[in-house]
């Protein structure tokens, strides 16, 4: 199976949502799949790393002030695109809701690929002005409803999580911890339903 994970972060960056697609990346290639993984350079320049069964492309990047060891993505939609029309996944996986997510998305619409997310993150902006907050607030949710929405699956990796996608979006998410024992095969099962051709899983959830 080829497969494409999407994440902002990816080892040596910092962060459970890195720590979690290099378990996946790493443990799928493991087991014979074919595995992309599209990230941002830890070192601001684009760049590949190979391994067996596994191709990690780093793409241009910047510091940033406000999270301390991550990088961010310049533009990444052209160099998304090409790396997977290289590649020519079977399945797209996502670990990130903006840039990366975006282009994934156009990219598995176009070839008329499945697509899934699993979301490390709740969209919340922290400002002392109540108000301002709140509005912050209502934006993010109503871009990360408008953009979850267009996946086939949505995966939460906690309940807190998952209650906050349910409560704030609308979207009732499938609950995967990562600390689950069999959480290879719980992935390899659902890609494998997500590109067996006789089961049509619709955008939201699986059947």
């Amino acid at each position: 199976m080829r497969i494409a994970y999407l994440t902002q972060s990816y080892p040596p960056m910092i962060g459970d949502a890195a720590r979690a697609v290099e378990q996946l990346a790493r443990g799928m290639a493991e087991r014979g799949h074919q595995i992309l993984v599209i990230t941002a350079s830890e070192r601001n320049d684009a760049y590949r790393a190979l391994a067996p069964n596994l191709t990690i492309v780093r793409l241009a990047s910047l510091s940033t002030a406000w999270r301390v060891g991550q990088k961010f993505l310049v533009f990444p939609r052209r160099a998304t695109l090409r790396a997977l029309r290289e590649f020519r996944p079977a399945v797209i996986h996502a670990h990130d809701t903006f840039q990366l997510a975006q282009a994934g998305l156009a990219y598995a619409r176009r070839v008329h690929l499945p697509a899934l997310t699993t979301v490390h993150q709740i969209p919340l902006f922290a400002a002392q002005n109540k108000i301002l907050r709140a509005l912050t607030n209502l934006v993010m949710w109503s871009y990360a409803k408008n953009i979850l929405q267009r996946f086939n699956i949505i995966i939460a990796p906690t309940p807190v999580i998952a209650e906050a996608v349910e409560n704030s979006a609308g979207i009732r998410p499938e609950l995967i911890c990562y600390a689950e024992t069999n959480i290879l095969e719980l992935y390899e099962s659902i890609y494998t339903v997500l590109i067996t051709p006789s089961v049509n899983v619709p955008t939201g959830g699986l059947p």
